[in-house]
């Protein structure tokens, strides 16, 4: 990870465009919003369906933690389509 000030700027200012529902906005070197949530989330639910009966312990970088930039979504059980 590079260290200098536009990239860390660039870094923070990609990570919390999520909270403001800017999904389209690319990290560079990386995907948009909408894959990485995809890709989350699928694998959210594999950890849960492996887990079973039990509750996983989940352990995340701080941006995917930070609740404010994760943008609500439906719960596949909930889903209509």
């Amino acid at each position: 990870m590079r260290s200098d000030r536009a990239s860390i700027h660039t870094y923070l200012e990609t990570a919390f465009a999520g909270g403001l529902g800017k999904l389209d906005v690319t990290m560079p070197g990386a995907s948009d919003g909408h894959a990485f949530f995809t890709r989350f989330d699928a694998d959210v639910e594999i950890i849960a369906a492996r887990a079973g009966r039990s509750s996983p312990g989940l352990v995340f970088p701080w941006a995917e933690l930070n609740w404010p930039t994760i943008p609500p979504r439906t719960p596949p059980e909930n889903r209509s389509t």
